[in-house]
């Protein structure tokens, strides 16, 4: 399935965690720490949606995310 990560498109796996699919993409900048939604290292922009935590995020066909 193929996500937009500030404007570019990536191909990310079936049900992958977003947070996940930005570290497998090489996504600049982005780091998370914990993987449960705590730090708030990972949040993102969803769909126009800002401060999503990427963690726990499942990726979902030509969503919109910003990392910036």
């Amino acid at each position: 399935m193929r996500i937009s990560v500030d404007g570019r498109a990536i191909e990310v796996a079936e049900g992958m965690s977003l947070a996940a699919a930005l570290i497998a993409s090489r996504t600049d900048g982005f780091a998370p720490l914990c993987g449960m939604g705590v730090c708030q290292q990972c949040r993102v922009t969803v769909d126009g949606v800002a401060h999503a935590a990427s963690c726990q995020i499942e990726c979902r066909e030509e969503m919109e995310v910003r990392t910036r």
